[in-house]
């Protein structure tokens, strides 16, 4: 339903700022603006060649939500079935979180991203 809810009111925007540029002549000259509040205005214009990008990542990122709410669903599921009673729910809930930080702490050692304080404080002066 939230794709769809999605969809829908980026669609609406979209062809709102369409109709605004088509009455306004101005087909040519997009702005920020106009893809979010509809208002064409000729001071900032965007180039309409970056029309196709935006609807790639648009596309991507409904699939990719979707995809997300199909895989959250299954393994809200699965997880049902293994914790039944009661008292293993915060148990469940403290093991998801301790592997979700452990995770997001160690990513950046196994990926060799992080950068010693030093460094970046003698970039920054």
């Amino acid at each position: 339903m939230l794709w769809k809810t999605f969809l829908t009111c980026g669609s609406a925007v979209f062809c709102l700022a369409v109709f605004e540029a088509a009455t306004h002549g101005k087909l040519d000259s997009w702005t920020a603006s106009a893809l979010k509040f509809g208002k064409v205005r000729v001071e900032d214009v965007t180039p309409s060649d970056v029309l196709p990008g935006a609807i790639v990542l648009g596309v991507v990122s409904g699939l990719l939500g979707s995809f997300f709410i199909s895989i959250n669903f299954k393994i809200n599921a699965y997880r049902a079935q293994i914790f039944t009673t009661k008292w293993q729910k915060p148990i469940d809930t403290f093991l998801f979180c301790m592997f979700s930080a452990s995770c997001f702490y160690w990513a950046p050692y196994l990926f060799r991203s992080c950068v010693p304080r030093t460094v970046l404080e003698g970039a920054l002066e």
